[in-house]
């Protein structure tokens, strides 16, 4: 029996939801990307992995749970934070259901525990059962507890690079809002360059080089730095990243599929 590819996708905050709107899903790229994952799931086993977007961030910043605790006036946050993601969880994982797509939820919060914001026990073997099903895995950036700092903000873009080295993922797929990596940020400045393949060892290099502006108000789970910063060890052993626009339609699907596709790969050597 032929088994098949695991691939870990990543949809980004700013791709499913509307990002200067709080809690407003983008429901017509939600139900389009189930439809992409419909379609793919036939050729690689899958897991997703959805940020907060406009559903998470707002609360999580008003709140300052990044930091941890140190209030008591945070633990409404915590659970509005928590609530708010649990909600966009549900209107994601409803449209992969309503496309044909077995989608399970699997909340990070109760699975993980953190020691100073790093990953110190993550258990994964509902997310292998769930694999051994043939259905797809869905997590989210949450507010996860914390050993040392009580709790705080655990990113998908983390999520999803642990799960890619632990379940020995052949791709990394991360969907977002832009074609994939620039010299600058495509939206402000219109002579941003486009990179479609840079080497994971030059990435930190190439980070300290950039802006930390993303082009939105905050993020915070660290904007385009933290998340190619997440892309760099995945890269390294061997995992195929690729950044690629969930706007547009069809993309995903073949960065699923490995198929040509405008996207950034971070590779670990550049192809001779």
């Amino acid at each position: 029996m032929c088994v098949k590819p695991l691939v870990i996708v990543k949809f980004g905050g700013s791709a499913v939801t509307f990002k200067n709107e709080v809690k407003r899903a983008n429901l017509q790229v939600i139900r389009r990307l189930a439809r992409e994952v419909y379609e793919s799931m036939f050729h690689v086993n899958l897991v997703i992995v959805h940020g907060g977007g406009s559903f998470g961030h707002p609360f999580a910043h008003k709140y300052n749970l990044v930091n941890g605790f140190s209030d008591v006036k945070q633990l409404a946050g915590l659970a509005e934070t928590r609530y708010a993601m649990n909600e966009l969880n549900q209107i994601i994982v409803r449209a992969l259901i309503d496309a044909g797509v077995p989608a399970i939820t699997i909340q990070p919060s109760s699975c993980v525990v953190l020691r100073n914001g790093s990953i110190v026990h993550f258990y994964l073997e509902p997310i292998r059962l769930i694999l051994k099903l043939n259905c797809v895995p869905v997590l989210y950036g949450d507010v996860v507890f914390d050993e040392f700092l009580g709790f705080t903000i655990l990113s998908g873009d983390k999520i999803s690079s642990y799960l890619a080295l632990k379940l020995n993922a052949e791709r990394l797929v991360f969907a977002c809002d832009v074609d994939g990596v620039y010299t600058a940020d495509p939206k402000v400045n219109c002579n941003a360059k486009f990179i479609s393949e840079i080497e994971a060892e030059e990435l930190a290099s190439f980070l300290k080089s950039i802006s930390a502006d993303s082009g939105v108000a905050f993020d915070v789970t660290g904007g385009i730095i933290g998340k190619l910063n997440e892309l760099i060890e995945p890269a390294l052993r061997g995992v195929e990243v690729l950044i690629v626009n969930a706007l547009k339609p069809g993309f995903v699907r073949r960065a699923i599929l490995g198929e040509e596709v405008k996207c950034t790969r971070i590779v670990k050597h550049f192809r001779k």
